[in-house]
C-alpha cells in the first residue's frame, strides 16, 4: 500500500509526498520503511514531480521483476535528445517508453502466469511539474488481463488553471476526504497538511509508515518560449 498525496499553488508551486513503507507483495511483511516512491525528474523542456502506486515492481515471466521507478527514469533520460510539441506528446512519448520496456522484459505481451493478488489496474504514475513553462499534470495508468498487458490508458492529461489544487492519488480516500475540508492556503500549508494525512494513515493501519517523504517543485522554473526544435531520428516503436 502507498500514499501519496499531491498540491497545486499557482504562485509557489508543487508538491508531492508519500509514505515510506514498502511491503513483500506476498507474505505483506515490511520490506523497509525507507522505500522512495517520490522523484523530481527534468528534461530540457520540463521539471517533473512524479509518484508511482500500486505494483511498482511486477514479475515477469521471463526477465523476472520490472521497476518502474527505473524504467521511468531511464526513459526520461532517453528522450533528453528530443524536443516535444505538445505535453500531450512528451506524455504519449513516456507511455511508449514505459511499455515499450515492460513489452521487452516479459518477452511479449504476457506478463506471468497467474497473479489472484494484482489488481487489475495493478500501477499508476501521477506526472506533476512545468512543461515548457506551464502547469501540468497527467496520470498512467497500467493494467492486465489475466496476466496479459494491456496498452497503458493516460486520464487527468492537461494543463493547469489559476487555481489551487490539494488532491489525493492513493491511500486511505475516507481519511483524506474527512480531514481535507478545504483547500491549504499556501504551499506550506499543504506541506503540513501532507504530513498529517501520512502520519495519520500509518495510526490507521501498518500497511502505510516509515519515513514520509514529501518534494516540492517551486515556481521559478525558467523555460524560452520559442525552444530550438531537434527533430526526431529515430522515433520510438511500439512493440
Amino acid at each position: 500500500m502507498t500514499a501519496i498525496v499531491a498540491a497545486f499553488h499557482p504562485d509557489s508551486g508543487f508538491i508531492i509526498a508519500s509514505d515510506g513503507r514498502r511491503l513483500d507483495g506476498l507474505t505483506k511483511k515490511i520490506v523497509s520503511d525507507c522505500a522512495q516512491k517520490v522523484y523530481e525528474i527534468g528534461h530540457p523542456e520540463c521539471r517533473l514531480l512524479f509518484g508511482w502506486a500500486g505494483a511498482t515492481s511486477v514479475p515477469t515471466l521471463i526477465c523476472g521483476p520490472f521497476d518502474f521507478a527505473a524504467s521511468m527514469l531511464s526513459v526520461i533520460k532517453d528522450m533528453e535528445r528530443l524536443t516535444y510539441a505538445s505535453w500531450d506528446a512528451f506524455v504519449g512519448e513516456i507511455r511508449c517508453g514505459l511499455y515499450g520496456e515492460l513489452v521487452g522484459c516479459a518477452a511479449g505481451l504476457r506478463l506471468f502466469s497467474e497473479n489472484p493478488d494484482l489488481n487489475e489496474c495493478f500501477a499508476s504514475c501521477l506526472l506533476l511539474g512545468y512543461f515548457q513553462g506551464e502547469p501540468v499534470q497527467a496520470t498512467i495508468r497500467f493494467s492486465h488481463d489475466a496476466g496479459t498487458l494491456r496498452f497503458p490508458d493516460i486520464v487527468d492529461l492537461g494543463h493547469l488553471g489559476n487555481e489551487t489544487e490539494f488532491r489525493h492519488f492513493c491511500g486511505d480516500e475516507p481519511l483524506f476526504n474527512e480531514m481535507v475540508k478545504t483547500v491549504p492556503n499556501s504551499l506550506g500549508e499543504s506541506v503540513d497538511l501532507a504530513s498529517r494525512y501520512i502520519a495519520e494513515c500509518a495510526v490507521r493501519s501498518q500497511e502505510y509508515g516509515g519515513k514520509t517523504q514529501i518534494l516540492k517543485l517551486p515556481h521559478l522554473f525558467n523555460y524560452p518560449k520559442t525552444p530550438k526544435r531537434i527533430p526526431s531520428i529515430t522515433p520510438r516503436r511500439l512493440i
